[in-house]
């Protein structure tokens, strides 16, 4: 990372990180199956990290590697697969959807279920452990703005599709709902409008063809973070006075917001016209430093633990700083003295 570090000004997550991403958890992968299943291998470990080691994850002098090492095609790692399982696939109706869709979360379940498939875990664990990392070491403003609209979005994603998906038990009550007929799948690329001549939403599937019509429409997902729009008080506030400020991405195609709080990275508030602030800071999600806390768990000294220890200590000093200030020569009431305050998620 160093030297990715010294060589690029900016840095591209795609280009520079994600390579290197993938190529890490490729190794951890592989060295389960090859160490934990010889019987699935036809290399070595040994052999097989030493030539690894100096091969780029895109290049076809590793796929060769991991053809002749592993034989079997369907326990090769396909991180974009795995991204997108129905990508380039036309389904031919609405069965044919069905079909597809049961059949994949029925092959998850094998795969994050059960003890034959134990290079599922040490994808797992890989992950988790470059996710830390990656938020540890790349300092965040070395990213370019399209990385960090990556970083929040599709990286998070990524990560949170492969190890934090929906529990076993989840999973096999879904496919008990739609095999007694009460839950139907839409298929990839799906769409949603209204209609507002008829009063109904209207969902489409790109990949299918199929159109369904309904009175009522649920949507599960969590809204997108907005300081401007949160009806949280202390985030408004922040706003409103200039105190914090929303993050904002330069692209070619113009200035676009995160939504997120921003940040320094010593957590301090960046005011409206772009200077940190001394004495407010902010952590979490909902601002635009890296987050870490997925599976911080009590007594595991996760990532999120000791960067909010860090953050905790950084306040106590900014507070100690404060009482020990000498009092103001003026005659009449002292002008009140902001107290350090770590600022809510909205």
């Amino acid at each position: 990372m160093e030297s990715l570090l010294q060589q690029h000004g900016e840095l591209d997550f795609h280009q520079h990180l994600w390579p290197l991403i993938a190529k890490e958890s490729g190794y951890y992968y592989y060295r389960e199956i090859l160490t934990g299943s010889p019987e699935r291998s036809a290399m070595g470990w040994d052999e097989f990290a030493a030539a690894y080691a100096g091969l780029d994850w895109y290049s076809s002098e590793r796929a060769d590697l991991v053809a002749a090492a592993v034989p079997g095609p369907d326990l090769h790692l396909d991180l974009e697969r795995l991204d997108r399982p129905f990508d380039g696939r036309t389904f031919t109706d609405h069965q044919d959807v069905q079909g597809a869709v049961a059949g994949y979360i029925e092959h998850d379940l094998a795969l994050r279920d059960s003890p034959d498939h134990p290079e599922t875990l040490a994808l797992f664990l890989a992950l988790l452990h470059v996710y830390m990392e990656v938020g540890r070491v790349v300092p965040p403003e070395r990213l370019n703005a399209r990385s960090q609209q990556v970083v929040h979005g599709w990286w998070h994603g990524f990560f949170s599709f492969v190890d934090s998906g929906p529990p076993p038990h989840r999973l096999r009550q879904m496919l008990a709902l739609h095999r007694a007929g009460l839950l139907q799948f839409l298929g990839p690329g799906l769409d949603v409008t209204a209609d507002e001549t008829t009063g109904t939403f209207v969902a489409t599937s790109r990949q299918s063809g199929v159109t369904v019509s309904a009175t009522a429409l649920i949507e599960a997902r969590l809204p997108s973070t907005s300081v401007a729009r949160s009806l949280n008080p202390v985030l408004a506030s922040l706003h409103r006075t200039g105190l914090g400020s929303e993050q904002q991405l330069l692209t070619s195609d113009g200035i676009h917001s995160t939504g997120k709080l921003l940040v320094s990275r010593q957590h301090q508030l960046v005011d409206a016209d772009g200077k940190p602030q001394d004495r407010i800071f902010g952590i979490g999600p909902g601002t635009s430093g890296w987050g870490a806390g997925a599976f911080a768990r009590p007594n595991s000294n996760a990532a999120p633990f000791r960067e909010n220890d860090a953050l905790a200590r950084t306040i106590l000093g900014a507070a100690r700083d404060i009482t020990s200030e000498p009092a103001s020569a003026t005659i009449g009431p002292e002008p009140a003295t902001p107290e350090p305050a770590a600022a809510a998620k909205n």
